[in-house]
């Protein structure tokens, strides 16, 4: 549409409306055919705008810090450092090897005098192991203890001497 038909087209809306009315029609077309001012001392451009929201940053550090609190009280099994040594009571040795000698597939074995073998995973000081090869069912007794801290605390005891008789004469 060229100018020239603009133009009558606005005449003609001016003509149709009140004084008031084309004052505030010329007004509108004013301001939809001027370019917008751009300043940087606008109201709509404030530095809080160009940042998150407070309660969303606050979300974030709370979930961060909540997160850093868990991840570092983790029990060392968790942080690669071996499980828990939680040594097993005489009583429960005692009622484990009882029900272990209940057992058809034990008695059956031991009966026709095969070779049994006793693997106690986690075995921390060995009283496990140490029953077993006392028991006399088993062929070999092996333990294996993957807590590096309670190995080490071991390998370091007296001879198996002396740990074979402060456990033996506590089943005597």
């Amino acid at each position: 549409m060229n100018t020239n038909a603009k133009n009558a087209n606005n005449r003609k809306a001016e003509e149709t409306l009140s004084k008031e009315e084309a004052n505030l029609w010329k007004t509108l077309q004013e301001e939809l055919n001027s370019p917008l001012p751009v300043t940087g001392n606008d109201e709509t451009n404030t530095s809080s705008d160009s940042g998150m929201h407070p309660l969303i940053t606050f979300g974030l550090v709370a979930a961060f810090v909540a997160h850093g609190a868990i991840m570092f009280s983790l029990p060392p099994v968790l942080q690669g450092k071996g499980a828990p040594f939680l040594p097993t009571s005489a009583k429960g040795i005692g009622v484990m090897f009882r029900e272990l000698k209940k057992l058809p597939q034990i008695v059956k074995k031991i009966q026709q005098k095969k070779e049994i073998r006793f693997l106690d995973l986690g075995s921390g000081d060995g009283r496990v192991v140490f029953r077993a090869a006392r028991e006399g069912y088993f062929y070999k007794s092996i333990g294996y203890e993957i807590n590096p801290g309670t190995y080490h605390s071991l390998h370091y005891l007296p001879t198996f001497d002396s740990i074979w008789t402060s456990i033996g004469s506590s089943y005597i």
